[in-house]
């Protein structure tokens, strides 16, 4: 039952209402971490959304915009070394990541195939929020960064409701102070 549930929330929130020249929608994000953040955090989070928007400009290319929000964290257990010393006990880990982007995408087949592959990219900036608690001790970066995020999906488009799957990258630039 509860992998029914998951599956008709997924296709619930993944639906694209359409007009003619253009679409927007909601997304169910899933985080994956890699490379530096992956020292940080190495859970997959099954916890963030999306909301985009899309305008053909022509029938294969559009322009667009996207903003979401994606909570990742974890509970560890052991010792962190710090700058004078080290602290043992349970680390909770935080990073809530809110990307703004413009986005352009290549929109493959016919508008009216059954599937429609795409690739695109999305500029712009993120917001992120690190934090780390162990014992009483609480650490905490606020920045904003410059990023793009490179994208490659599948539209199933119809007449008023359209499911899409993508795979989207979202690289973050250093900026500012991380507790990372």
């Amino acid at each position: 039952m509860k992998y029914i549930l998951i599956v008709s929330l997924v296709i619930l929130l993944s639906m694209n209402a359409f007009a003619q020249k253009g679409y927007g929608g909601i997304s169910w994000n899933i985080s994956v971490p890699t490379e530096e953040l992956k020292d940080f955090i190495d859970e997959t989070s099954f916890r963030g959304f999306g909301i985009e928007f899309r305008s053909f400009l022509t029938k294969h290319i559009s322009v667009g915009g996207v903003t979401g929000w994606n909570i990742m964290d974890q509970r560890v257990d052991g010792t962190i070394e710090l700058d004078n010393g080290a602290i043992t006990g349970t680390q909770i880990r935080y990073l809530n990541a809110f990307p703004i982007m413009l986005t352009s995408h290549l929109h493959l087949g016919s508008p009216r195939s059954a599937i429609r592959p795409f690739i695109g990219v999305g500029v712009g900036t993120y917001y992120i929020v690190e934090r780390f608690e162990i014992g009483v001790n609480l650490f905490e970066a606020n920045n904003w960064h410059l990023g793009f995020a490179p994208e490659v999906g599948f539209l199933f488009p119809t007449d008023y409701v359209s499911i899409m799957t993508s795979i989207k990258y979202n690289q973050a630039f250093e900026s500012g102070k991380s507790i990372t």
